[in-house]
């Protein structure tokens, strides 16, 4: 019997230290084995008494601790059936939380509602259960039903900064940027090598022209992760509408160091050493930009800037010409193109 009680007892601390059970489930097991605990410690007492009094050959004191013994064993033997029925209902809880993140991931998200809804009917306090709904609500572009499950997973569990972080996210799309910060601000208070939650504060005192506290913001993610490469790329840009050139080449010669594949941080690049008339430079990130994404014209436009001050006039038309296939970019490069040629023509 002992040995039973023991095992009762490691399958609930087993129970208790998985982090997604929920507050109900938790308090339930604490007090069974609290229960448990208390019993055993009773047993074992009464047992001793019965002992001595079987020593002493005291039959009355063995009758009384004996009536007593088989009362704790029926409570125990309660307990353990309460302990197995919740044991069974975690499971259940269990396997429908998991349910609700399968559907999730296949993108039938209103499946997965119901699936979450099932948990959170055997345990109303599962906060990861009311995570996975936010998510699943969010995909349905349902955003209240989104925010109000986001709101009682932190209210379920305060101190997990993924919770604040997708409720920022959810203002973010929305363009409630105000609490959108308050939610981030709160991921970070409570993870600050949460560099993902510092970056989108800085992304949204960027869009607000606030460059200096999205640079701020940004050297933040970068503290917490020095590879964050769209860290830097962004950091770069705010530089550059400051009109520090030379800490937004730093920013963007990072950025393709740490992602290589980068285009668009090539193209920056590009742009910047163009900016400041290094234009081999210039035309050597644009080139890469290219060889990396084939067409994209604002890579071309940088080329071909770099070749016209190179002095390279056939080769600078000809990335004009390329550039000139993107409407976007048709009337500059056209325009280039005209300059050259009469340039060319004053010298003929």
């Amino acid at each position: 019997m002992k040995g039973k009680i023991q095992g009762i007892i490691a399958v609930f601390l087993g129970l208790i230290i998985i982090s997604f059970v929920g507050v109900q489930t938790i308090h339930a097991q604490q007090a069974q084995l609290k229960q448990l605990q208390e019993i055993q410690k009773k047993i074992a007492d009464v047992r001793q008494k019965m002992e001595a009094a079987t020593q002493a050959k005291n039959l009355d004191e063995y009758n009384k601790y004996k009536k007593m013994y088989f009362v704790l064993i029926a409570q125990e033997k309660k307990i353990i059936q309460s302990s197995n029925e919740l044991m069974k209902r975690q499971k259940v809880k269990v396997n429908a939380y998991n349910t609700g993140n399968k559907y999730v991931k296949l993108g039938r998200y209103e499946e997965a509602v119901k699936a979450y809804k099932k948990a959170l009917s055997i345990d109303s306090t599962f906060s990861n259960a009311y995570f996975g709904m936010g998510l699943a609500y969010k995909r349905l572009r349902k955003f209240l039903q989104a925010e109000g499950a986001y709101q009682k997973a932190i209210h379920f569990n305060p101190n997990n900064a993924v919770y604040y972080f997708a409720l920022g996210n959810l203002f973010r799309d929305e363009h409630k940027y105000d609490k959108a910060l308050e939610s981030y601000r709160a991921a970070v208070q409570h993870n600050p090598k949460n560099y993902k939650a510092f970056y989108e504060i800085g992304v949204i005192y960027s869009k607000r022209k606030n460059y200096k506290k999205a640079i701020e913001s940004f050297r933040r993610a970068i503290n917490a992760n020095p590879q964050y490469a769209i860290a830097y790329v962004s950091l770069g840009v705010s530089y550059t509408n400051l009109g520090k050139t030379k800490e937004a080449i730093q920013a963007y010669e990072n950025a393709v160091s740490f992602n290589p594949r980068d285009y668009r941080a090539f193209y920056r690049l590009a742009k910047a050493y163009n900016d400041i008339k290094n234009y081999k430079k210039g035309l050597a990130a644009a080139k890469k930009s290219i060889a990396l994404r084939g067409f994209f014209a604002p890579a071309h436009v940088e080329s071909a800037r770099a070749l016209q001050n190179l002095k390279q006039y056939k080769a600078a038309i000809k990335e004009y010409k390329i550039a000139a296939r993107d409407i976007r970019w048709r009337k500059y490069a056209n325009y280039q193109i005209d300059e050259i040629k009469r340039l060319l023509k004053k010298r003929s």
